[in-house]
């Protein structure tokens, strides 16, 4: 799947935070450190001696996105105020972050905390990379059942899911009120929300496929209400021969992308319009909608702060849906560290509703779990409540090979350029997955 996200970092960021630190600033010069540590000495001594694991404990966080740096920083200070002889040091490192991440635990280096993408917390599990957490944590109950599932292996959980991104229908609130519109509840209804758009001039659905994995992630919303939905196993059925794509529903994925492309309801010459084109049009309201994931959201403000985006899930048939969401970041620990429990104590510490709502509200982030509130953009928070309303489902390629993606890819391209064949796509997807099936692991029944 195509992450909208850079993985190259030019310098090194290294913090160092102490006790005392109020989070603001980059760094902390020596003398205050030494001051702080005088400090923590003191405190250790009024609050008789902290236990032998935490007296001058140290621990590194690795992490990428410098947006987490600020927040990160606030959340360590707080954690070091209420565990006085214990040090987290925070870094992004220079260069490709996981290239860095695996030398470093190949090298037996591994930060006792790092960041990592959710979607291989399991293949880190496995592979024996990350420690597992406490099943009895007070965050538990609070995850969503498809995210906790995702940060399972074997029966254990491995890693806290920090923030997500869903997919689905993003839609100017202005363009649909104006318009007389409502939500589409059904296919059929979203058919008349998009003719009633066309005979305006307005284009019913913007897509820039000139940046192709924006009609990928497209796609993928079509296929959680019109296959997923309908057979949530079928990757674990795949795999061990007891279907295939053209047993499957993916035709009738194909053939909503076919049609909407065919009724003329995509952005006219979509082939040569890139993503930021295609959300302008929305924003201005020449587009009613765009399907994306909710890194359109962050696209909208910074095109318009003030334009009121809405979101629902794509309809199938029979008026049901599903929301594609999957983890973006997610927070575990070595068990290589020499202060395991410490580094279980600070996962469960950011997972605290009040301490996350903080982080995420400063990184524009969606929450994996209940209870974190915090003042989203309309559409994210729409997405959060959905994904507590509706089947919430993995990345439809996430259990297959990377040549069936490139056979989507190429599919999807030519139904949009009016030559796309699907019952030719569906047959090379087969073949695609049965020639690399040996670089598949066995999905595990994750709904």
């Amino acid at each position: 799947m195509k992450r909208i996200m850079s993985m190259l970092l030019s310098t090194a960021l290294v913090f160092t935070l102490t006790a005392c630190g109020s989070g603001n600033g980059d760094s902390q010069s020596s003398a205050v450190t030494e001051t702080t540590q005088e400090m923590q000495k003191e405190s250790t001594a009024n609050d008789g001696g902290n236990t032998a694991s935490e007296e001058n404990a140290k621990l590194k966080l690795m992490y990428w996105e410098s947006a987490y740096t600020e927040p990160l920083k606030q959340a360590v200070a707080g954690f070091q105020e209420s565990h006085p002889g214990v040090t987290v040091e925070l870094e992004v490192p220079a260069g490709d972050y996981e290239t860095v991440l695996l030398s470093r635990i190949m090298s037996d280096e591994a930060p006792d905390l790092f960041m990592y993408f959710g979607s291989s917390v399991f293949k880190m599990a496995q592979n024996g990379y990350w420690g597992s957490l406490d099943e009895g944590s007070a965050w538990v109950g609070d995850l969503n059942p498809s995210f906790k599932q995702n940060m399972t292996y074997e029966g254990s959980l491995y890693a806290y899911p920090l923030d997500c991104s869903g997919e689905g229908v993003f839609y100017n609130k202005k363009v649909f009120e104006d318009n007389g519109l409502k939500v589409p509840e059904t296919y059929e209804d979203f058919l008349t929300v998009c003719d009633t758009l066309k005979s305006k001039g307005i284009t019913p659905v913007a897509l820039g496929a000139k940046d192709n994995w924006t009609s990928y992630h497209a796609f993928s919303s079509v296929v959680a209400s019109f296959q997923t939905l309908y057979d949530e196993e079928f990757g674990t059925k795949l795999y061990d021969g007891e279907t295939t794509f053209k047993d499957s529903r993916y035709k009738d994925a194909f053939e909503v992308m076919k049609e909407l492309n065919d009724r003329g309801y995509f952005t006219e010459g979509t082939m040569g319009v890139d993503l930021n084109q295609a959300a302008q049009s929305v924003a201005a309201g020449e587009a009613g909608m765009l399907l994306l994931s909710s890194y359109a959201v962050s696209v909208f403000q910074d095109l318009d702060p003030n334009v009121e985006i809405g979101y629902f899930p794509f309809p199938n048939k029979e008026g049901e849906s599903a929301v594609v969401a999957f983890v973006d970041k997610a927070i575990g620990y070595s068990p290589a560290s020499e202060n395991t429990e410490i580094c279980k104590e600070f996962i469960n510490y950011i997972a605290q509703p009040e301490v996350l709502s903080n982080m995420l509200e400063q990184v524009k982030s969606i929450p994996c779990a209940d209870g974190i509130e915090y003042d989203m953009p309309a559409a994210s928070r729409e997405l959060y409540e959905a994904m507590k309303d509706h089947k919430v489902y993995a990345f439809f390629d996430s259990f297959w090979p990377g040549s069936c993606n490139t056979v989507v890819d190429k599919g999807i391209t030519a139904i949009l350029s009016g030559s796309g064949d699907i019952d030719q796509i569906i047959s090379d997807m087969d073949s695609a997955y049965q020639e690399d099936k040996d670089s598949v692991i066995r999905p595990l029944l994750v709904y």
